[in-house]
């Protein structure tokens, strides 16, 4: 058995179930065909084109209209994302000279309280090393007095006796003990 089968294998069959029947070209046939095919054509030309169309292009138009809208879109976002990056970016800047800013003066503020330490220590160095000429000056000049008036005694006690070389220590042993009452 051939898997090839014909059309005029076929055709005895279908002739007998009445298949082709149906299908029985004729002229009348045809120009009917070509007739109708004209009406429709014409009647479609006529009552359907124009509206047709017209929805045709009013479609077209919203479809365009839709793609500019949002091409117009596309870029209004792109322009705020341009935008939006160059403010990130001023804004980085603008930080980083704050900072810079505020290092600078953090800087210089450390350097000035620096600055007043020191002179501040310089001035309490100096009124400390006036203070303590002062004081010294003092005790020598209370030390010379002392030792003024040691000697004019001495020298009273002296005129007044004879110094002899025992009368020497005698004299020389009070006036320490003098000394040693004063201070």
């Amino acid at each position: 058995m051939s898997l090839l089968v014909t059309i005029s294998d076929l055709a005895p069959a279908a002739l007998d179930n009445g298949v082709f029947e149906l299908v029985n070209f004729t002229a009348p046939t045809a120009y009917f065909t070509l007739a109708n095919t004209a009406i429709i054509t014409i009647a479609y030309f006529i009552f359907l084109h124009k509206p047709v169309m017209n929805m045709l292009e009013k479609r077209k138009a919203d479809v365009n209209s839709d793609i500019d809208a949002a091409k117009a879109a596309k870029e209004r976002a792109e322009t705020a994302e341009r935008d939006y990056m160059s403010k990130i970016a001023d804004s980085k800047e603008e930080a980083r000279k704050i900072v810079e800013s505020a290092k600078k003066n953090g800087q210089t503020k450390y350097d000035e309280l620096l600055a007043e330490a020191a002179e501040a220590a310089r001035i309490t160095r100096e009124k400390g090393e006036a203070d303590v000429k002062r004081e010294r000056k003092a005790t020598l000049n209370t030390l010379k007095n002392q030792i003024t008036e040691l000697v004019i005694d001495a020298a009273s006690a002296v005129t007044g006796k004879e110094i002899t070389a025992d009368n020497n220590v005698e004299l020389i042993d009070g006036f320490l003990k003098q000394a040693d009452n004063i201070q």
